[in-house]
């Protein structure tokens, strides 16, 4: 009897520590905050990773996925709970259509980002498929598969807080940089712990389209900060967090418009074309409006041409116009007070291809500022007018995003450049000689063209 109650006295203990240690093993999961990259954090030796980030964070006992990246192949995802998006930009979404044909073969998780997010970066997503597909090449997605992922996200506006399995509270509020572009608050409901998840795209600086990021208010004192390193507001947030000295000087847009304008001016005033790279539907609005403002003040628009070149300008412009109340206060009161729209952007030529932009300049031979969409230089009409642009030295390319510039390193070397333009050319020679046509100005060209680096 006495080692049968032994036994039973035994294995109750058990049962207690074993559950206890579960109690206890569980609690701490809850209670832990584990960061783990996915891909995107670490540059290669030619400048930031091409797959843009994504990063999953544990807090709280949620599996939070923060942003997609950019991947032309599927990508064995961790498990997760959410999916959030930052912005619209190719290295924040472009791997959206992807990921969700991937993600609806398992169960489908739940997905967010800020309404302006979700049209922009369909628009983005569009532009690249179109470029792709003009340069012969095969989307990893088809236009369905696109409209199907983006019409999946579930829209937040800025103070919204979206609860997650009743464990942790998501809020989006506005960090500037895109328009929709969001950083997130999530606060543990357990203890009203908090931890701001931030990317490197945000400006706590007031721009012509954008009113300045609230990252200073809500994000100054939280119990951790997840960013990346880089953006014109790391100054800032250094000093915020203790530090003495700031990581790089403060940021002053005026100083920058006005860089980049004399720049371009430069340029034009010696009868040079400028090609500006630029993203499909993100920082090119800003650079739309100062350009816009210079030609405007300076009436210009006689002497120079001033061009958006790209597969979906227009549908981007459009949806752009509907984005105002996510825009620059004083852009909506300039809207109230009938004093035309601040996209309306009359002196903005748009084409939707370099066939378009070649007969208009046909017509027109003034000096042109072109904003052209392919930002990594790598596919899309900046990449085709480059190569056109690229043998007259009185010619210039400014690169408005510096980590292109060191991705794009390799093109100051000549020889790379021949390399470069002796394929395409001979590319172009065997489409011809299929065609039965043959161009005799074909051959070897050398690219001389200037290049300078502002960074939007």
């Amino acid at each position: 009897l006495i080692t049968t109650l032994n036994k039973i006295l035994i294995t109750t203990l058990n049962k207690i520590l074993i559950t206890t240690l579960n109690k206890k093993t569980h609690t701490t999961k809850r209670n832990m905050l584990r960061v783990t990259p996915i891909y995107g954090s670490q540059w290669e030796e030619r400048g930031p990773s091409p797959l843009g980030r994504s990063t999953l964070i544990e807090y709280g006992g949620v599996k939070v996925l923060f942003n997609v990246g950019f991947h032309t192949q599927p990508v064995e995802y961790p498990s997760h709970d959410v999916l959030v998006v930052t912005d619209g930009g190719l290295e924040s979404m472009g791997g959206l259509p992807v990921y969700y044909k991937q993600q609806q073969q398992d169960d489908s998780k739940p997905m967010y980002a800020t309404f302006p997010t979700v049209k922009m970066g369909q628009m983005m997503l569009y532009d690249h498929h179109a470029s792709l597909c003009m340069d012969g090449m095969t989307p990893p997605y088809t236009l369905e598969e696109l409209d199907t992922a983006t019409s999946s996200l579930l829209t937040m506006k800025y103070s919204q807080t979206i609860t997650v399995q009743n464990l942790v509270q998501l809020t989006a509020h506005r960090s500037g940089h895109a328009v929709g572009g969001a950083y997130f608050l999530l606060r543990r409901i357990q203890d009203d712990t908090t931890v701001v998840l931030t990317s490197h795209n945000y400006h706590v600086a007031r721009e012509l389209h954008l009113d300045s990021s609230t990252l200073l208010q809500y994000g100054a004192t939280p119990d951790v900060l997840i960013t990346s390193p880089g953006g014109p507001s790391m100054g800032y947030l250094s000093r915020c967090f203790g530090g003495s000295k700031p990581l790089q000087p403060q940021p002053v847009v005026t100083q920058a418009e006005t860089s980049l304008v004399e720049t371009i001016m430069a340029v034009l005033r010696r009868d040079g074309n400028v090609l500006l790279p630029v993203d499909a539907s993100s920082r090119v609005l800003e650079l739309l409006l100062v350009l816009h403002q210079q030609w405007d003040r300076q009436r210009l628009a006689a002497s120079y041409n001033l061009i958006w070149l790209g597969p979906m300008v227009r549908n981007t412009l459009e949806f752009a116009r509907c984005q105002l109340e996510w825009m620059a206060t004083r852009l909506g009161s300039q809207f109230d007070s009938l004093k035309g729209h601040p996209y309306a952007l009359p002196h903005v030529t748009l084409c939707t291809s370099v066939t378009e932009l070649e007969t208009l300049l046909q017509e027109n031979d003034n000096p042109s500022c072109v904003l052209a969409t392919g930002l990594s230089l790598d596919h899309g009409c900046a990449r085709n007018l480059l190569l056109k642009w690229a043998d007259h030295s009185e010619n210039a390319i400014v690169l408005t995003d510096s980590s292109q510039a060191s991705l794009r390193k390799e093109w100051m070397d000549l020889d790379v450049i021949r390399s470069n333009l002796q394929q395409a050319s001979l590319h172009k020679e065997e489409d011809a000689h299929e065609d039965g046509v043959h161009d005799e100005n074909q051959g070897d060209q050398v690219g001389s063209f200037t290049t300078s680096i502002q960074d939007w």
